[in-house]
C-alpha cells in the first residue's frame, strides 16, 4: 500500500500566470494543449529547442520544432539521428551576402549526452545572427516538407507496397490463391443453392 501524500508535501499548481518580476527562469508545463505548444514553438524569442531524451524510437518533438522553423539540439541516439541534419554551423560572411541569400542544410545539432558538448552547442547557436538562425529554421521547414510530410508518407507507403509485391510470386502462384479461389467458388455455389431453395419455397407457397 502506498503512503498518502500529506497536504504539506503535495505539489500545488497555480492557476495564475507569474508576474513579470517573479517570472521563473525555468517553467514546467504539464499536459500542454495544442494551442500552448504552437504558441511556444512559434515565439519570436526562441533560440532553439533542446530535446534531451535518449534512444527515442522516433521522436515527433524535433519535427514539430523544425516545422515551426526552430533549430533543434538533440542527443546522438535514436530517432533524432534520422530526422535532424547536422552539417555544422559554417556560414559565409554576412558582409558579402544579404540575409536572404544565407542557406544551409543544417536543421539542428546532434551532441553526446554530456554537459560540455551541449554547452558548446547552445553557445554556438547563441553566437549566430538572427538571419543565420532563420536559415537553419528554413532548412528545418524544408526537410519536414520534403521528407516527413503527409504527401511524402503516402509516396513512401505506396513504394513500399509495390516493392513488397515485387518480392513475392505472381498472385496465381501464391500459397493462398487457390484456397481463396476455392472459398469463392464454394461460397458462390452455396449462395446459388440458397436462392434456388428460396425460389422453390416461394413457388410452392403460392400454389397452396
Amino acid at each position: 500500500m502506498t503512503a498518502s501524500v500529506t497536504p504539506r508535501n503535495r505539489p500545488t499548481i497555480s492557476d495564475k500566470a507569474p508576474s513579470a518580476e517573479d517570472f521563473p527562469q525555468i517553467l514546467f508545463l504539464l499536459n500542454m494543449t495544442s494551442h500552448q505548444k504552437s504558441y511556444l514553438l512559434s515565439a519570436e524569442s526562441n533560440i532553439a529547442l533542446l530535446y534531451t531524451p535518449m534512444y527515442e524510437h522516433f521522436g515527433i518533438v524535433p519535427l514539430e520544432a523544425m516545422a515551426s522553423g526552430l533549430p533543434v539540439i538533440a542527443t546522438t541516439s535514436g530517432g533524432p539521428t534520422e530526422t535532424i541534419v547536422d552539417n555544422g554551423l559554417s556560414f559565409p560572411s554576412e558582409s558579402t551576402l544579404s540575409s536572404e541569400s544565407l542557406t544551409t542544410t543544417t536543421t539542428g545539432l546532434l551532441r553526446p549526452a554530456k554537459v560540455a558538448p551541449w554547452t558548446e552547442a547552445i553557445s554556438s547557436l547563441l553566437s549566430l545572427s538572427p538571419s543565420q538562425r532563420a536559415a537553419i529554421g528554413q532548412a528545418g521547414r524544408e526537410r519536414v516538407k520534403n521528407v516527413f510530410s503527409r504527401e511524402k508518407l503516402g509516396e513512401s507507403l505506396e513504394k513500399a507496397c509495390i516493392d513488397a509485391a515485387c518480392i513475392g510470386l505472381p498472385i496465381p502462384y501464391e500459397t493462398g490463391f487457390k484456397k481463396m479461389c476455392a472459398f469463392i467458388i464454394i461460397g458462390s455455389i452455396c449462395f446459388a443453392c440458397g436462392l434456388a431453395a428460396f425460389g422453390v419455397g416461394e413457388y410452392y407457397a403460392r400454389q397452396r
